[in-house]
């Protein structure tokens, strides 16, 4: 989470919820873990198109997708620089 630049960048990959993976990229330089949450969610709304399949419908891909990502970064944050 770290960029180097005394700023805090969050790259979400989503990959297997769309037909091609896709990249989001925020700042969240300042925000709290449950800000950093929100802030990644709607990062990564627009960025979810499943198709459904035998795996699963579109509503439940879209649900993992979600619990996925916050997942992420609950526990990518103990791991980032916070000062």
């Amino acid at each position: 989470m770290p960029d180097g630049s005394c700023g805090h960048r969050l790259r979400l990959a989503i990959g297997a919820l769309a037909a091609i993976p896709r990249l989001a990229e925020l700042d969240i330089t300042g925000r709290r873990v449950d800000e950093a949450v929100a802030d990644a969610l709607a990062a990564a709304e627009p960025l979810r198109d499943p198709i459904p399949d035998v795996r699963g419908s579109t509503a439940y891909k879209r649900a993992l997708g979600r619990v996925a990502a916050e997942d992420a970064v609950r526990r990518a944050w103990p791991e980032a620089s916070h000062d």
